[in-house]
């Protein structure tokens, strides 16, 4: 007699479509293949996923770059331009601090004297500082795109590339000037700096030519990539 609440498989139920004896009761073979379709189904399970590949796909930031990359321009490059560029930045940020107000070791008979800043005076500072920041970015377009041709923007204009002697020849006065100028200026501040009383000593000295040395390197960093960049403009056009 069966089971309370035993339910009989039927056709549906079998695998394979095999239907039960009849009467309900269910022939030894149909079991056994019952329960080796349940241990197939449970091994599946156990079984571990298959090893995927995940791929990095491009963005936007490398798009950019990509788009922005010069053949023939290597990292050391690169990096020699983007230390050009930030060899202006401590004189920078020395003069926009005289101009905020901030005593940087001048005296009163100084015209950097703290007392006559922040004003219109202030606005000079200001101005140089955005104009020397300005001119050690264009270092970096001797190894940029953009350095090589002409904005897209520019209407009918854009997108052309304009002679190499356009960039390099600038370049290269650039570097001979600057170079000549912080080479002099770093000899002769000591006599300037003691036949003035109202120039910085002590500790604002010292924060003064570390602001500045790093202009020393400007000159011949950009010497150096102005004759990369002609070379790389007659192979690569």
């Amino acid at each position: 007699m069966d089971r309370p609440y035993e339910r009989t498989p039927t056709a549906g139920h079998l695998p394979f479509g095999r239907s039960a004896r009849p009467g309900g009761a269910v022939r030894p073979a149909d079991r056994r293949m019952v329960r080796r379709a349940g241990a197939e189904e449970a091994g599946a399970v156990n079984q571990p996923l298959p090893d995927r590949t995940w791929t990095m796909t491009p963005t936007a930031t490398s798009a950019s770059q990509a788009l922005d990359a010069v053949p023939g321009v290597s990292v050391r490059l690169r990096r020699l331009a983007t230390l050009a560029s930030l060899t202006v930045l401590p004189s920078c940020v020395w003069r926009l601090a005289i101009a905020a107000g901030i005593p940087m070791g001048w005296g009163p008979g100084s015209d950097l004297h703290h007392s006559y800043y922040p004003g219109r005076e202030s606005l000079v500072l200001v101005f140089v500082t955005l104009l020397q920041e300005g001119l050690g970015l264009l270092s970096l377009g001797l190894v940029r795109r953009w350095g090589e041709e002409l904005p897209r923007w520019i209407p009918r204009l854009g997108g052309r590339r304009f002679p190499p002697l356009v960039a390099a020849v600038p370049a290269a006065l650039g570097a001979l000037a600057l170079t000549a100028i912080t080479c002099l200026g770093a000899v002769t501040w000591n006599q300037v700096n003691a036949a003035n009383p109202d120039a910085p000593t002590g500790p604002a000295l010292w924060i003064f030519n570390l602001s500045y040395a790093p202009l020393l390197l400007w000159g011949p960093l950009l010497g150096v990539l102005a004759v990369a960049y002609w070379r790389r403009r007659r192979v690569h056009g």
